[in-house]
């Protein structure tokens, strides 16, 4: 009988952390590009709330700031930042934890000014801040991970001392 018991329970442990997740919600200045090193794929077209399921636990986020402006002569800007690289710790099974902006900008002039350093905050469940990073890395990142294409063209080029720029006419001797 107890056999039964610790099996059944055993069983559940193991269902409910199969099922265990994270909830990352951004507004769609914040674009998300990666988690723990893997890719993001946002899509072409950006919505304005954004959700995405993570493991709990410690992670690397690494986000952009990107917005839109439609100017009154009918053109329009598109300020984005470099990479901002947010370290979280211990984040919480069955939480959801929201990104934003500190200090968000209101109008274009202060966006640019704001994409060379923007600052990025994640809150927990009860607005709570968890962690905040100000900066951003302008150097190209090589999310592509395994034996994927892109990723031997960017580290052959690094080995080789180049510049890892991705053109299709780069591609040579893989």
């Amino acid at each position: 009988m107890s056999l039964r018991v610790g099996v059944a329970a055993f069983g559940l442990l193991l269902s409910s952390s199969v099922f265990s997740a994270v909830t990352i919600t951004a507004p769609e200045e914040i674009v998300i590009l990666a988690v723990n090193g893997q890719e993001v794929n946002n899509g072409l077209i950006p919505s304005k709330k954004n959700n995405y399921q993570v493991d709990p636990g410690n992670l690397t986020i690494n986000v952009r700031y990107r917005e839109y402006f439609e100017h009154l002569n009918g053109e329009h800007d598109i300020v984005k930042s470099g990479v901002v690289t947010i370290q979280t710790t211990d984040l919480k099974d069955n939480q959801t934890y929201n990104l934003a902006l500190v200090n968000a900008p209101k109008d274009f002039s202060q966006a640019k000014k704001f994409a060379e350093q923007p600052t990025v905050a994640l809150y927990d469940q009860s607005k709570k801040l968890v962690v905040q990073q100000t900066g951003a890395n302008n150097e190209a990142q090589p999310w592509f991970s395994g034996n994927s294409l892109l990723a031997r063209t960017l580290d052959k080029k690094k080995n080789a001392g180049e510049t890892s720029i991705f053109h299709p006419n780069n591609i040579k001797g893989l």
